[in-house]
């Protein structure tokens, strides 16, 4: 197994291992979503660290602030920053935004994390994967949601431990 497969097994292990509340049981990860390296290693962002409803999220510099810390729990599936939840927009069509709202439980705002090699697809409505919009790669670049391609460094990214 290359080294570098590895290293992100063990990194995911020792997040999953450090998440776990003990009282839930429900395995809950804190993480920074940074781009694939060939789209500029930019990271999810909460614009100006404005946490409300309807705030659409974008690509920034990664300096892991509040506003690039998001909880991932895999029994309700929900991201979160801060009390909201990340977002699609519309019915779940190709190119539907991505923004934080009130978390409200519906299949727009469930996530799956698909491991792809070092990366992940981040997996929402009607198996739409996040992706960079139009392979934007500049900060402040917006993302929506399109049909998942492993293959597309735009629609890939990186699961990084935050700071404590």
């Amino acid at each position: 197994m290359p080294f570098a497969r590895v290293c992100a097994l063990a990194l995911w292990a020792m997040l999953w291992v450090t998440a776990v509340p003990t009282d839930l049981g429900a395995a809950t990860l804190r993480l920074v979503i940074q781009s694939h390296a060939d789209m500029g290693g930019k990271c999810l962002d909460v614009p100006r660290a404005q946490f409300s409803t309807g705030m659409r999220l974008q690509m920034w510099e990664c300096y892991k602030a509040p506003q690039q810390v998001f909880v991932y729990d895999d029994q309700t599936l929900e991201l979160k920053i801060g009390n909201l939840c990340v977002t699609s927009w519309g019915r779940g069509d190709a190119q539907d935004a991505v923004g934080i709202a009130t978390c409200e439980g519906g299949a727009n705002q469930h996530w799956k994390m698909v491991a792809v090699k070092d990366y992940y697809q981040i997996v929402g409505i009607n198996n739409r994967c996040l992706e960079l919009r139009y392979q934007i790669r500049d900060a402040g670049a917006p993302l929506d949601i399109q049909d998942c391609d492993a293959g597309r460094a735009w629609r890939l990214w990186a699961l990084v431990e935050p700071p404590q």
